[in-house]
């Protein structure tokens, strides 16, 4: 069988190439690339969509009032309380965007006067909200949980309600009550059927007692007292309440203010000793002090709080009348549909906040 001999190449390959072949291989070898990442790109995926804003109940001014804000207030109003049916929801959802509409309204104008709150003024509030958790029930923490908030995120609303507070008040100049309003207003009390404005003092007893933690420790110091012993001492050395250091003296209170044993000191005579009484505290021994007498409140006396009540009557209207004013002028849109996605607390996991 016949072998070829393999095709051997010149010793300068490059010395056989032409320029003009040397140009027409450059160009296709660019074209070859330009062709190769065309096609690479077309073939990369497009890029994903971007998600979706999230829902919002309403806008202002084409700032969103977000379904996750809305949610916190229904919760926390709503929380331990039957479910609203349905056809309610929309109905109880407007009620709960009003005020946060009228906040956004406020914000806008205080952020454009560059009105700024205190933040010692904010770390106050939200130490009260700590120090009342630690009065009882879910702790502080629990209740950021439940109402889908972080601390960061309460004291931003917090702020933000009292920024809207300080540039509404400080739009609202309210002039002291003259004597003749104000005789004009404690006569037109008078008139009126609500007990609350009648300016009646109800009858009041003062009363001190000894609470010890058993019925014959009781008997033991209601004895002592009946020979003659000092109430105030008996109740320094065997009184486990409180009111032990000022000799068991409760102050005036008037009925129905105190745990009902307490009431029993209105029957005494001024001096006297009730028996052995108890209540959930622990078996007490009381003793009237002294009583006055239900008494209704002269123009004089009623001035200081018939003064407070017109003040804050005219500054809550004088308040409403600027935020209507900045509510005619503003864009309002509210959507029910989205209302109406509102969860019942008993079946809500935790809204997780959005901003803004």
């Amino acid at each position: 069988m016949q072998v070829r001999p393999a095709m051997s190449m010149p010793h300068d390959a490059h010395a056989a190439v032409s320029p003009s072949q040397g140009r027409r291989l450059c160009r296709f070898g660019g074209a070859l690339v330009l062709v190769l990442v065309s096609s690479a790109l077309a073939c990369k995926p497009p890029p994903p969509p971007p998600p979706p804003p999230p829902p919002a109940a309403a806008v202002v001014d084409g700032v969103p009032i977000l379904l996750s804000r809305l949610q916190r207030e229904f919760t926390r109003t709503r929380r331990g309380t039957d479910p609203l049916p349905q056809e309610a929801l929309v109905t109880q959802g407007r009620a709960l965007l009003d005020p946060l509409i009228e906040q956004k309204l406020l914000l806008a104008r205080a952020k454009a006067e560059n009105l700024l709150v205190a933040e010692p003024e904010v770390q106050r509030e939200l130490d009260e909200l700590k120090e009342s958790a630690r009065t009882g029930g879910p702790s502080f923490n629990e209740r950021l949980a439940a109402d889908g908030l972080t601390a960061e995120e309460l004291t931003d609303e917090i702020r933000e309600r009292l920024t809207a507070e300080h540039w509404l008040a400080a739009q609202v100049k309210i002039a002291r009550p003259t004597p003749q309003e104000l005789k004009a207003a404690y006569d037109k009390a008078q008139r009126s059927h609500d007990p609350s404005l009648l300016f009646e003092v109800p009858e009041e007893v003062r009363c001190a007692q000894i609470m010890v933690s058993s019925a014959p420790e009781a008997k033991a110091v209601l004895d002592q007292a009946r020979k003659g012993a000092s109430f105030e001492e008996l109740a320094r050395q065997h009184s486990q309440s409180p009111d032990a250091r000022d000799g068991g003296d409760l102050g005036f209170y008037p009925r129905g203010t105190m745990p009902p044993p307490f009431d029993d000191c209105f029957a005494l005579q001024k001096n006297q000793l009730s028996g052995v009484l108890r209540s959930r505290y622990g078996y007490h021994v009381l003793k009237q002090l002294d009583k006055r007498p239900g008494r209704h409140k002269n123009l004089a006396d009623a001035t200081p709080e018939l003064e407070h009540r017109l003040l804050a009557e005219a500054r809550l209207s004088a308040e409403r009348a600027v935020v209507d004013e900045l509510r005619k002028k503003a864009v309002v849109t509210i959507d029910d549909a989205v209302i109406a996605r509102l969860v019942q607390p008993d079946r809500a996991p935790p809204a997780k906040a959005e901003s803004p």
